[in-house]
């Protein structure tokens, strides 16, 4: 699995879509429950759990998988075990923790469309049975698939960067910890989007049109329809813009009648994204096309 979206051809009654408004976030269902909505006073239906650390927020949840142990799906209600906003369910996801021995694998990928992915995981003992490292890095990337016919601006493409760092102590038999470092650098071209079809007797419209001819400018009427799935008139030129990081401290002690254990982590995610959602230029008329 490249990401956790791929869940969808694998575990029977989960759908989790890239939201179509762009960026890398992730709308989640488990049996018909959920939340596709990214706005950051949404909260999900379905609780997305990171090596025990709930993501608390849709946006940037389309996590790229990489040097994983495990993916459970969890169907809901999970509020007992998980707490809330898991009425659908659960997804935990967790990481292949530090091993003491000398260990690593590379992978490469490529396609069309400039489609060229790469991954590298290497785990190191620093100090035997007492503390080792682990690190991994992924880059992935792809031009896009649409083009503005006005500015020639590709959209639809990938551009992401992923890494993580893991540290295992254990300074007894009875005591570990686990500390974690991880980033995501998102700088990919905005969702491609096209217009189908539209009206030009609304209440938006025919005030638009008239300003428009009374000033020279060109008029929104069928001329801006998009001549295929992959062209549109849009001269959207940003781009998505994602950092998302956090840090994990994972503490186990062993007091032989029960384990105690305790996650403390700390997350922040940064994101400027868009979409031009009619596919075609200003709505003053500024073109080429006339």
């Amino acid at each position: 699995m490249r990401d956790i979206g791929d869940l969808s051809t694998e575990v029977p009654g989960i759908q989790i879509t890239k939201s179509d408004q762009g960026g890398n976030n992730a709308g989640v269902y488990i049996r018909g429950i959920g939340q596709f909505d990214w706005l950051p006073t949404f909260d999900p239906g379905v609780g997305i759990y990171v090596d025990g650390v709930y993501l608390a927020r849709t946006a940037g949840g389309l996590l790229d998988l990489t040097d994983l142990e495990r993916v459970e799906v969890l169907r809901g209600p999970q509020g007992t075990l998980f707490g809330k906003n898991t009425i659908g369910g659960a997804i935990s996801v967790t990481s292949t923790p530090p091993a003491f021995k000398t260990e690593g694998n590379v992978f490469v990928r490529a396609g069309e469309r400039g489609r060229f992915d790469a991954g590298a995981v290497l785990n190191v003992p620093i100090i035997d049975d007492t503390l080792a490292a682990r690190l991994s890095v992924l880059t992935k990337n792809q031009d896009g698939f649409g083009t503005s016919l006005e500015t020639g601006r590709k959209y639809g493409g990938e551009g992401k960067e992923v890494g993580k760092l893991s540290i295992l102590w254990k300074p007894g038999n009875r005591i570990s910890v686990d500390v974690s470092g991880d980033y995501t650098r998102v700088r990919q071209p905005i969702a491609m989007s096209v217009l189908l079809n539209l009206n030009t007797q609304t209440f938006v419209t025919i005030p638009q049109n008239q300003w428009a001819v009374a000033n020279g400018v060109t008029p929104y009427d069928e001329r801006w329809i998009s001549p295929s799935y992959y062209q549109n008139y849009s001269i959207w030129n940003f781009d998505d813009h994602e950092d998302t990081w956090g840090t994990r401290a994972t503490v186990k002690v062993d007091l032989d009648f029960a384990e105690l254990k305790s996650i403390s982590s700390y997350r922040k995610s940064r994101f400027l994204t868009g979409l031009s959602f009619d596919g075609r230029t200003l709505a003053d008329g500024r073109s080429n096309r006339r």
